[in-house]
């Protein structure tokens, strides 16, 4: 792997983790001073993070382009099915999603 030639702020929104590379060269205390100048990038990626929607019974989650509402129930099956509205489930979710 080649050595960092200028310092780099990244910011990953799936972990909501920040990483910094620098130079070798570069002093650590010199890399977070820089990267504290950076304050105001930081906040707006923070702000630009979406919650994650919870999965739990009630709520809506799209599917193949429409919104579908999560049922659950303890006498349910396991295996995760896909119903229009009232009528019995159509097939198992996952093997909907997989084109079966």
């Amino acid at each position: 792997m080649r050595n960092a030639r200028r310092l780099r702020l990244r910011f990953d929104a799936s972990t909501g983790s920040f990483k910094l590379t620098c130079p070798a060269r570069m002093s650590r205390k010199a890399a977070l001073a820089w990267a504290l100048d950076q304050r105001e990038w930081v906040q707006r990626q923070l702000d630009s993070i979406v919650p994650p929607e919870p999965i739990a019974p009630g709520v809506l989650i799209p599917v193949e382009g429409r919104d579908t509402t999560i049922v659950w129930d303890e006498s349910f099956r396991r295996m995760p099915q896909l119903a229009l509205g009232d009528a019995p489930p159509l097939a198992p979710l996952f093997a909907a999603a997989r084109g079966a």
